[in-house]
């Protein structure tokens, strides 16, 4: 996926609803969502670092009256999407993994928390596993994509840290020592994730020393494994998210795989909104083996860092898909947006790009027909900056004086379908219970979305209509 940092995906949303619990609502961002479709690009594929490309809507919105609203659907893709990232080649890594054992991380990897799954169809060897296991299992599919030149260390927590693996060349390892230190962990004691944290980055630092002139050709990541299942003192300057913004600024990244279907998205989507910073969820050892397999490089290599979005000629009322605006309300007089990090994106077999979408809802100034400027600037891993300027207009869409829906193309029409998903199910998740008030919703809203999806062309989006259904089945099972 192009990514902005953030979410990598909802996968924690949807294994919620599958075993039968409301999700919480910080685990389906319009981030996380968009990340997990391809766009169509128009035009050449990209040759440069990032490529900015802007399509524009004028659309009426049925969750508001069918009020009129007017969109500009922004595309950012990059040279090293797809095969790029394998042409080009990502930077080697200096990465260290760090993994709760914590206490929590012995309760079942599905029935947590004393909750009972209501799915009948729930895969029966998972069911059995604790949330540890399944992260060992996991992290073995993770070790599985390093290369011979990468570095790897490895520490484990509790209130307590104890050393699995010094860092060094992934070669020089002994991966079957490493795999049966691995296979012996138990859960024991309590959980102090900034601990951990700390032991990770001090490993990765005493790694840098031992580099000497070869550090600057590598990536420094944390890969922190746990259920998230923090202190409230994590989310504080010196817990986990206050360490990961200092460390940030040297350099020294994390990446955040939640263990389970209860942890704490709101502390992640907090961390994840620094610098070179991700997060996903792992739902199962074998899919997120085959995540490791099709997005590790991706997911590991930023390619751009402080990506501006500023229009000029007309105000933005809204940003969808940026983990640094998840609020969606642009409070800055200057119209001005900031995505501090992006990834690279995967690329299917018709060309389309992964994520790497975000949507602007404009004021309707522009049904004026003035056009309007589009700027945005980035910097490279190096820090050089770069800046480019789009003039854009709706005119072609505003010469059709109808009150049809008109999109510029299917980028644009399928974003936009995508983060009125997004704050349709926010409205949900927001009475904490769905009753018949809110079913009848749900079913008016998919009769829109079956009605977009035929119109976009695109079957994948069924996995939406399936959790609106799951949605409409609470309280049915009593």
């Amino acid at each position: 996926m192009e990514s902005f940092g953030g979410a990598i995906d909802i996968t924690n949303f949807r294994s919620n609803l599958s075993y039968s619990y409301l999700p919480p609502k910080s685990s389906i961002t319009f981030n996380g969502l968009i990340n997990e479709y391809y766009f169509p690009i128009s035009g050449k594929s990209s040759e440069n670092i990032l490529t900015i490309s802007t399509k524009c809507a004028i659309t009426k919105n049925p969750q508001k009256s069918n009020e009129k609203e007017y969109y500009a659907a922004v595309l950012v893709t990059s040279k090293y999407d797809g095969e790029g990232i394998k042409t080009l080649g990502r930077p080697k890594l200096n990465i260290v993994i760090v993994l709760d054992i914590s206490g929590s991380m012995g309760s079942s990897f599905i029935q947590s928390d004393e909750r009972r799954s209501k799915n009948d169809q729930e895969n029966e060897l998972e069911r059995s596993l604790d949330k540890l296991e399944i992260a060992k299992r996991a992290l073995k599919g993770l070790t599985a994509q390093l290369k011979p030149d990468d570095h790897f260390g490895m520490i484990v927590f509790d209130n307590e840290t104890d050393l699995i693996q010094k860092s060094q060349e992934w070669k020089s390892i002994n991966k079957k020592k490493l795999y049966q230190k691995i296979d012996k962990l138990k859960p024991r004691g309590g959980t102090d994730m900034s601990l951990g944290f700390r032991e990770g980055v001090a490993l990765i630092q005493d790694n840098l020393k031992q580099m000497k002139t070869k550090k600057d050709l590598f990536q420094n990541r944390v890969i922190f494994l746990t259920d998230a299942h923090p202190n409230t003192g994590e989310f504080s300057s010196t817990g986990l998210l206050g360490l990961s913004k200092k460390y940030s600024q040297q350099d020294i990244y994390i990446t955040l795989v939640g263990i389970g279907v209860d942890f704490n998205t709101e502390l992640c989507n907090a961390i994840t909104k620094t610098k070179g910073a991700n997060y996903l969820s792992v739902n199962s050892a074998s899919e997120f083996r085959r995540k490791m397999e099709k997005e590790f490089d991706f997911i590991v290599t930023p390619i751009a860092f402080d990506l501006k979005i500023k229009t000029e000629g007309v105000q933005i009322l809204n940003v969808y898909g940026s983990p640094d605006h998840e609020d969606t309300l642009i409070k800055s007089e200057d119209n001005l947006i900031d995505i501090s990090t992006v990834m690279p994106g995967d690329r299917n077999e018709k060309n389309e790009t992964e994520g790497g979408v975000i949507i602007l809802k404009l004021a309707s100034s522009v049904s004026d027909g003035i056009p309007f400027k589009l700027i945005t600037s980035y910097k490279d891993t190096k820090g050089q900056e770069f800046v480019d300027s789009q003039t854009i207009n709706f005119l072609d869409i505003l010469e059709k004086n109808d009150e049809n829906d008109h999109f510029q193309d299917l980028m644009a029409r399928k974003g936009i379908l995508l983060i009125r998903y997004v704050s349709f199910v926010h409205q949900i998740l927001d009475k904490e219970t769905v009753d018949e008030e809110s079913k009848t919703k749900i079913r008016q809203f998919k009769e829109y979305f079956l009605k977009e999806m035929k119109e976009i062309g695109d079957e994948s989006l069924d996995r939406e209509i399936v959790m609106l259904d799951k949605f409409l089945k609470f309280g049915d099972e009593n």
